[in-house]
């Protein structure tokens, strides 16, 4: 082994050991019907491992090991597996937990050392498959604020061979495991107790190089990951699947490199797509940085620095919702571009199906018949007119089978109070001041290619419920008259717990209780007042108060909380929220 030490660098011990201790490392174990009936052993052993190394750290120093896998057999049952590194505080040798039970590689390639320097890993031994890996991972709160919620990693490795006619194939499968394997998870007691919350993400690191040019492979990856979640969209909402992530190795001659396709609504809308060039150190192995693919800009050094950031408010936001049973708004023309694209997907592979079989059916897709009220429309200078029934037969007839690069398009309707008209904006998600949201969506579909819009309207459940106060009424109509005018469809989707019925937040803090009897507060209270100092901190309007004197305390008894000129007034917290309800059902109406 010393002997070897010359092909490691002196700074960075790069050697692996194995130490396999006997055929049976249990002898005294009788009960082998459970993988783990051996756990109370394994700690009396692995702690002699450790003192064994401390005392060779030298030995072990000189032949340049930085790791070392311990293998103790356990026949009829396969063998658990430790491994020791090196402690970077103490510089002594200490058990990788990450590597328990593994098989030696699985730790750098399933990149788990990377993921620890961002959160607490707890391993949930729920797996469907060897090669798969669940991580129930968990951040500490900082500066005060509320931890973020936790998160099971799916980490999944792929062996079989792989190439352009199976790549598509291969990826499903390993789709339909992850989901699997998430919710076998979420039944174990570790996961469940935390409910709603916790959110997933899945990698799969496929081993086998793969001879295929990036755009062939970012095009497979689009299609795949698309048609999936139309199909299992409901499925992955139930598990709070927020990212899919591919890690692949494509070879061109001698030239090898690695890519990382992912499909994320962490960053802000849902399951948006990306492909990164990744470089390996030379040394290690382990990434160091990404670059985009197409535009060749510098991407994060540390890749969980830049996930974290980019969860934030949004994804905070979206888990709320989930946890109303819901999901976030801004996820619905995500949603709705995924759709489109499984629409496209199968009209595509239906291609060689005439469309003349039947007058209601386009490249094998079923669709209505148009009449009057529903018109099938196409724009021209601004205005919609009505297509005759022998333009649709030429349409269909010509119906193009490839999807457009964008599929779908939005821009968000945003309010000018000052004004009271919606205006067409760019802004990030998340910034709305109102729990009523719009867009404007324009939709290119197999049977409108040219592109039809369409006004989305919904609630935002993370603000205050989704419920109704004056300025949702006022939004709504709005956004409902802008499509009536325009003569285009208006889609709304509606998850909210009806007219506001709110508090003044700010006088929570403040407003203390005169009990009856202080020691006994199920008397009751003789009334509710501010003292005197913060009564004088609130603006004109918020409360009506009658002064008294308790001992030589000055009290401001509260009559009436009016709540005027408060930001959580805004948009009405009483009855003055049910006036805009004929407004809104009147519009509705006419729409």
């Amino acid at each position: 082994m010393v002997a070897e030490a010359g092909a490691a660098r002196s700074d960075v011990p790069l050697n692996l050991m194995h130490v396999i201790i006997g055929r049976d490392a249990f002898p005294g174990i009788t009960d082998r019907t459970r993988f783990y009936n051996s756990d109370e052993h394994l700690a009396a052993l692995l702690k002699q491992c450790a003192e064994t190394f401390a005392q060779k750290a030298d030995i072990l120093r000189a032949a340049g090991v930085g790791e070392i896998c311990v293998v103790l057999p356990q026949p009829p049952r396969h063998p658990r597996f430790a491994m020791f590194i090196i402690s970077s505080e103490s510089e002594e040798w200490i058990e990788n937990k990450l590597g328990r039970d593994m098989w030696p590689s699985f730790v750098n390639l399933l990149e788990l050392n990377r993921l620890k320097r961002a959160y607490t890993l707890q391993r949930i031994h729920k797996e469907v498959r060897p090669t798969s890996h669940i991580y129930l991972a968990t951040q500490p709160s900082l500066g005060g604020h509320k931890a973020p919620p936790p998160e099971l990693f799916m980490r999944g490795l792929y062996y079989s061979q792989i190439d352009k006619q199976n790549l598509s194939d291969c990826l499903s499968d390993c789709l339909m495991v992850a989901m699997d394997e998430i919710e076998h998870a979420m039944l174990d007691p570790l996961v469940s107790k935390y409910g709603p919350t916790v959110t997933s993400r899945v990698y799969l690191h496929f081993m086998q190089k793969v001879s295929m040019a990036p755009d062939d492979i970012l095009q497979i990856f689009k299609q795949t990951v698309n048609s999936f979640v139309g199909q299992h969209g409901s499925d992955m909402l139930k598990l709070c699947t927020d990212e899919i992530e591919v890690k692949v190795r494509r070879s061109e001659g001698a030239h090898v490199e690695t890519l990382r396709l992912s499909s994320s609504s962490l960053g802000g809308g849902y399951m948006k797509m990306s492909m990164l060039r990744e470089f390996p150190d030379p040394v290690t192995g382990n990434p160091t940085r990404w670059e985009n693919f197409k535009t060749e800009a510098d991407q994060q050094e540390n890749a969980s620095s830049s996930r974290s950031a980019a969860l934030s408010q949004v994804q905070a936001k979206r888990v709320a919702a989930r946890r109303a049973g819901s999901m976030y708004a801004y996820d619905l023309s995500g949603l709705m571009k995924i759709a489109l694209s499984v629409k496209w997907g199968a009209a595509s592979a239906n291609s060689d199906i005439s469309p003349a079989s039947s007058s209601n059916d386009v490249a094998g897709m079923r669709r209505r018949s148009p009449s009057p009220s529903r018109r099938v429309s196409k724009r021209l200078g601004g205005k919609e007119r009505s297509r005759s029934s022998d333009e649709l037969t030429k349409f269909a007839e010509g119906s193009p089978t490839r999807m457009p690069d964008d599929p779908l398009q939005s821009v968000e309707l945003v309010m000018d109070w000052d004004r009271m008209d919606l205006v067409e904006t760019e802004r990030g998600e998340g910034f709305n001041d109102v729990g009523m949201l719009a867009w404007r969506v324009t939709l290119k579909t197999v049977e409108y290619p040219e592109g039809r819009d369409i006004i989305l309207i919904a609630n935002d459940v993370t603000f205050q419920a989704g419920s109704f106060g004056t300025r949702e009424d006022q939004f709504f109509q709005k956004a409902s008259e802008l499509a009536r005018r325009r003569g285009i469809p208006r889609i709304y989707v509606s998850c909210n717990s009806g007219a506001r019925v709110g508090l003044v937040e700010e006088l929570k803090p403040l407003y203390k209780v005169h009990w009856i009897d202080a020691s006994d507060p199920g008397k009751g209270f003789e009334y509710l007042y501010l003292t005197k100092e913060d009564y004088e901190k609130l603006p004109a309007g918020t409360v009506q108060v009658r002064t008294i004197k308790e001992g030589s305390e000055e009290r401001c008894v509260i009559d009436a909380i009016i709540g005027e000129s408060q930001k959580s007034t805004r948009g009405g917290i009483g009855v003055e929220n049910l006036q805009g309800s004929a407004m809104i059902a009147g519009e509705t109406s006419r729409a």
